[in-house]
């Protein structure tokens, strides 16, 4: 394999500087010298030019680096916790893998999340001047190295300077790195796949110190706490390259390359493997929802490919419009594999010229733009069909392969085609710079700018850090620990736990940074499928049948303060400033928390009641909790019917008499030609104990006295005239019904 003379240039140029100032000059002179050398470094001038690209094309990060986020309003802010837990891992504060701050008390895995700490330890250095400046020096940093580590795959490879320079810019600019400013920080930062590259063509040349085999380990771990998506993609384009590599070798290198070939793999399966288990055991948790959703999203088309990304400031407005024009509708962050024209032209030089170099690299970027494309071949927004058989492209074996389940965003996989595709094309420049030597710089200096002038973005969006309401800067300095639970839940007037539930939740991360206590949710790419803790609260709909009322207010909101205190948590805080949620989109959401909290805490006054936040101390007074057993059916417009029996689950704080309170809407009555009547007779059981038959009238309030016990109880209610099947009356429906229920209450006073 050919091998780059970057650091042996750099090593004579310091050992001649050090040889001179050693014959002329005294030691103070030397030292001089010697920095001056170093100043002149090809590596330093790499960095200093990556940051400089990445300075301006990411602007305006570094005009709003203190105050606001380089965000679309998406993901920025449960990254940027993701930041402070690995600072407080390092502070000795909270576990590397776990956050036990989130759904406090229980906490939530991070293992399963996809962004790892390694990112957090890119944000260090800017802690100091706050988190805005963190989550940017992190977008910064993470561009300058990626455009860096594949400067060094270039000069691996043995590229010029200049040459690769250029290349450093495909992965830096790359479309796909880019969207992770707004979108994902991840992808921001990609160095680790060049580099595992790099340590892969290292370990595999035979003329190489055996050393250098359990470095690709190293590599690939590292992207493992990264991301694991980037891992992955690293692994199979080891595994791709190692192939071509063999392919390549002379006859004599191949029992070589072979046997090293073996040790990389031994040594990355040590290094990995213990984490790797971990993960897997935590993804096999039933309580969490890993695959989230069966059909890949957004995998892009093949003209996205060669037609200029959405975002490029010259071409975007014309590529979006070519591209709807011709029916393409997927045109988003996730769909950006855009390949520069001027990198397709080289390209093909590339292959012409230097194909015994290019085509291993070339084959590893086609490889990509395949997977890319998905489960299925789409063109114009519709399945490809070829004689009534759709096209199954390999990422649908690939995502059957056993903890690949995740896999859902094909156009990653270009996070390391582009990789390929820049060595690719990186081979065609350098062919023809040595073709014209007296132009190599300004050759090299009009493709990086062609290369940058079609990718070059419009500015991105910004998104404020919100003020910090004054309540939790002073909970802040309690030491105790605890939960607080943060209204509105959601910003529509509903309960749910879904996407706008974690959203709103990732706003109550950034609080926490802050105050440090424990909150009911947060925002994780991959989490609970059902809430773990308040599960019945967030899928209460004031609409859904049966109404399960205590004293005719809604049986989660009244026991809403016993459940809070059952967890640890002290405090309720309803966001109300109009720089906080709720703003304006948040108004139906703050509304249904208000109400929350007038059942909830009736009659108490609030702790705090300032222009950010009314604050509720949580006073726990114990009520009936009331829920749904077995037999429900799901629940229709007006009702919701059961089989008979059914069954209610009720806990009692104390023993007592209470009415039970129940309004049918239709029973079961064998006798009438439709199956059902307006009369019947319901037998009602109380942990285990019988009550006499009572009669029941359909439409009309049935109440019965009950002696509740202490703790946890069943009620079964069953309709003496059992169950019946529609479709034997006539009807559509096969299944077995008894009676429907509007509402059920339990009053106590």
């Amino acid at each position: 394999m050919a091998q780059g003379n970057a650091g042996g240039g750099i090593r004579a140029d310091v050992e001649m500087t050090y040889v001179k100032t050693e014959a002329h000059h005294g030691p103070r002179a030397r030292l001089v010298s010697a920095l001056s050398a170093v100043r002149r470094s090809e590596h330093v001038a790499a960095l200093l030019f990556y940051l400089a690209i990445s300075l301006v094309i990411s602007w305006p990060t570094v005009a709003h680096f203190t105050t606001a986020l380089t965000s679309n309003g998406g993901d920025a802010r449960h990254e940027l916790y993701l930041l402070w837990h690995t600072q407080q891992v390092l502070l000795g504060q909270q576990p590397l893998f776990n956050a036990p701050l989130l759904y406090y008390p229980l906490g939530a895995t991070l293992l399963t999340h996809s962004t790892g700490p390694v990112a957090g330890l890119l944000a260090l250095p800017f802690w100091f001047w706050g988190p805005a400046a963190a989550f940017n020096g992190t977008l910064l940093v993470g561009l300058t190295l990626s455009g860096y580590a594949m400067f060094l795959l270039a000069r691996d490879v043995g590229l010029e300077l200049e040459v690769a320079l250029f290349a450093g810019c495909f992965v830096l600019a790359a479309p796909m790195t880019l969207a992770g400013l707004p979108e994902h920080l991840a992808k921001s930062f990609t160095a680790g796949i060049p580099l595992a590259l790099l340590a892969l063509r290292r370990a595999l040349d035979p003329r190489r110190n055996l050393r250098w085999t359990p470095t690709v380990g190293l590599a690939l771990l590292f992207l493992l706490l990264h991301n694991g998506y980037q891992f992955i993609y690293a692994s199979l384009a080891c595994g791709v390259m190692g192939v071509t590599t063999l392919l390549g070798a002379p006859r004599e290198d191949r029992r070589a390359v072979i046997g090293r070939a073996g040790l990389v793999g031994v040594s990355a399966l040590v290094l990995c493997a213990p984490l790797l288990l971990m993960i897997m055991r935590a993804a096999r948790d039933p309580a969490l929802s890993i695959a989230m959703n069966p059909n890949t999203l957004d995998a892009p088309e093949l003209l996205q490919f060669v037609l200029p990304d959405r975002i490029s400031t010259l071409f975007g407005d014309w590529a979006r419009s070519t591209l709807k024009s011709v029916g393409v509708v997927k045109i988003n962050w996730e769909t950006a594999v855009a390949l520069p024209w001027v990198g397709l032209a080289l390209a093909g030089l590339g292959l012409a010229r230097e194909r015994r170099r290019a085509w291993p690299w070339l084959l590893l970027t086609l490889l990509c733009i395949i997977l890319a494309l998905g489960p299925r071949l789409f063109m114009g927004g519709h399945e490809v069909v070829i004689g009534g058989h759709s096209i199954t492209l390999p990422y649908a074996y690939l995502r059957q392969i056993p903890g690949l389940e995740f896999m859902r965003t094909p156009g990653r996989f270009m996070m390391v085609g582009v990789v390929g595709f820049g060595i690719g094309a990186s081979l065609g420049l350098s062919w023809l710079v040595r073709r014209l030597p007296r132009w190599r710089r300004p050759l090299a200096m009009i493709a990086t700018a062609l290369l940058l002038l079609q990718i070059w973005p419009r500015p991105f969006p910004a998104e404020p850090l919100r003020p910090v309401p004054p309540f939790y800067q002073q909970i802040a300095k309690d030491p105790a620990h605890y939960g607080v639970f943060d209204l509105p839940i959601m910003p529509d007037a509903r309960f749910a736990y879904d996407f706008d539930y974690q959203n709103t939740t990732s706003i109550y991360q950034f609080y926490q940074i802050t105050h440090h206590k424990g909150i009911a949710g947060g925002y994780l790419s991959r989490t609970y499928a059902h809430h773990p803790l308040f599960n019945a609260l967030l899928t209460f709909n004031r609409e859904s049948t049966p109404a399960l009322l205590i004293d005719g207010q809604a049986s989660v909101f009244a026991s809403f303060q016993d459940d809070l205190a059952r967890d640890g948590y002290r405090y309720v805080v309803l966001h109300k400033d109009e720089t906080q949620p709720p703003d304006s989109a948040f108004l139906p959401g703050y509304n249904l928390a208000r109400q929350l909290l007038d059942v909830a805490f009736a009659g108490q006054p609030p702790l705090v009641d300032d222009s950010f936040t009314t604050v509720y101390l949580v006073a726990p007074k114990p009520s009936v909790q009331l829920s749904l057993g077995t037999g429900w059916r799901a629940p229709e417009s007006k009702w919701r019917w059961t089989t008979s029996p059914a069954t209610l689950e009720i806990v009692s704080p104390v023993t007592q008499t209470v009415q039970l309170q129940i309004t049918p809407v239709y029973l079961h009555d064998p006798q009438s030609p439709s199956g059902m009547g307006p009369r019947g007779v319901i037998d009602v059981q109380v942990g285990g104990q019988s009550i006499v038959p009572m009669p029941i009238v359909a439409g009309q309030l049935f109440t019965m006295p009950i002696t509740l016990m202490k703790g946890s109880q069943t009620i079964t209610l069953t309709l003496e005239a059992g169950s019946f099947r529609p479709s034997d009356y006539g009807g559509q429906d096969n299944g077995r019904l008894s009676f429907a229920v509007r509402t059920i209450n339990i009053q106590t006073r």
